[in-house]
């Protein structure tokens, strides 16, 4: 039996545990797409941007569940590449974001490092508990969604 105190103790901050996973994978991933070019974050952003066609900032920001900053940081550096191009709309903050030729271009040319890194992490000698952590992450996710929209309604 697990002592589950001895994971949850008080000096335990789940958030920061998660973060520091969250940041060895995305570390993993970026050494990987490094020839590329991409980082981790890019590469994901240009294959969301892929799968929808242009795309708002608002809805991006959605899709991919980041805050607006993160995202108008990450989008500048995808633009100073020219891999995107954003459309400013009749508002000031509308902007739509296209994926262009040259974005395309790398995100194809990327996608043999990212099948890499995919397929390295699903050789992993670990590979049970790979399964199940992307497991866990999936049903913790719905169950942290479900929390917020909690408090939020108690607000």
């Amino acid at each position: 039996m697990v002592d589950v105190d001895m994971y949850f103790g008080p000096n335990e901050c789940q958030c920061n545990k998660m973060r520091r996973a969250s940041r060895a994978v995305t570390h993993f991933y970026d050494k990987i797409l490094e020839p590329s070019g991409l980082k981790a974050t890019q590469y994901a952003l240009l294959v969301k941007m892929k799968s929808v066609g242009s795309i708002t900032m608002v809805d991006l920001s959605e899709a991919c569940r980041l805050d607006h900053t993160t995202l108008v940081r990450n989008i500048k550096l995808l633009e100073d590449k020219e891999f995107v191009e954003s459309i400013s709309g009749k508002h000031s903050k509308a902007y739509t974001i296209t994926l262009t030729t040259k974005g395309l271009k790398s995100l194809d040319e990327a996608r043999p490092h990212w099948e890499q890194a995919q397929q390295a992490i699903k050789n992993c000698s670990q590979m049970r508990k790979y399964v199940c952590l992307i497991l866990f992450f999936k049903s913790w996710n719905l169950w942290i969604r479900e929390i917020y929209m909690d408090l939020v309604k108690f607000r």
